[in-house]
């Protein structure tokens, strides 16, 4: 991830890494350099950056989510008076499910890469529901062989 997609780009660390990647064996996988809005649109299959700028990534998205349906919630909740039979607990139940494709409790943790083992990392503020998402990542990690 930089601040544009092309190699000139960004820090020395990352024109560096970029140089690396198009050098390695990793070459032909390694597409482009990209910005963050590619990683939210979906448009590449995995991003890399260093730990700040993932952590910053991260939170910032945990962010948006969270205001975003608070402010739905509160919005949906003045206007459920006014809606027309079961409407109001259709649309809640949509909400529950868009919520879920997007809150981090759900999954849990993301794999540490490079060790030996199965390892998710959580985030600081995991609540049992997260834990216990991790928990299950992790055990079908292991059970797919995907660590060792």
């Amino acid at each position: 991830m930089n601040v544009g997609s092309e190699d000139a780009k960004g820090t020395e660390l990352t024109r560096t890494t970029c140089e690396l990647f198009h050098e390695s064996a990793w070459a032909s996988r390694f597409g482009r350099q990209y910005r963050g809005p590619r990683h939210l649109r979906r448009a590449c299959s995995r991003g890399d950056c260093d730990g700040f700028v993932g952590n910053v990534l991260l939170k910032a998205g945990e962010g948006a989510v969270e205001f975003l349906f608070s402010t739905l919630k509160r919005e949906l909740a003045r206007l459920m008076p006014d809606l027309p039979g079961d409407a109001g607990p259709k649309i809640a139940g949509s909400l529950r499910r868009l919520k879920a494709r997007f809150e981090y409790e759900e999954f849990g943790g993301g794999p540490l890469l490079g060790i030996r083992g199965a390892c998710i990392i959580c985030h600081g503020s995991s609540g049992t529901r997260a834990i216990k998402n991790a928990l299950r990542v992790a055990g079908t990690m292991a059970e797919d062989r995907l660590a060792r």
